[in-house]
């Protein structure tokens, strides 16, 4: 059996609204910071202990030692992930009819004649079986 629901007059929950906005910003050593926060903010740190011969295992250690106990996975990751938001670009080279590179510089738009040519150049690359099976 549920109990009886509790009820509370307007002036109290006007109260609560009141006491609830008027709360000021938390600053954000009390918020906490996540592992991987930690770890992006300490990338160029942690870089430079590789550089001079530590293992990202003695890294690891170096952490906990400091209070922040993370495992190796996780400093994988965050150091794999940090890396990732700034990809370098790979040009890449388009063969066009005639085996001109287009140079990677500058976007233009496929004609459809050039995309049809694209097409057909690829469809000679493939193998008997897979021209049979209708595969791109």
């Amino acid at each position: 059996m549920a109990g009886k629901q509790k009820t509370f007059t307007m002036k109290a929950r006007d109260d609560v609204a009141s006491i609830i906005a008027s709360l000021p910003e938390k600053p954000k050593a009390d918020k906490g910071l996540a592992a991987k926060d930690i770890i992006t903010s300490l990338k160029a740190e942690i870089r430079t202990a590789q550089e001079k011969g530590y293992t990202i295992e003695e890294i690891v250690q170096s952490f906990k030692q400091g209070g922040v106990d993370i495992g190796l996975t996780t400093l994988k990751a965050a150091m794999r992930q940090s890396t990732k938001k700034r990809p370098e670009k790979a040009a890449k080279k388009v063969e066009y009819e005639g085996g001109n590179s287009a140079a990677p510089q500058a976007r233009r738009t496929v004609t459809p004649e050039e995309r049809q040519v694209l097409r057909d150049e690829t469809e000679t690359t493939l193998t008997p079986a897979a021209s049979k099976r209708g595969m791109r």
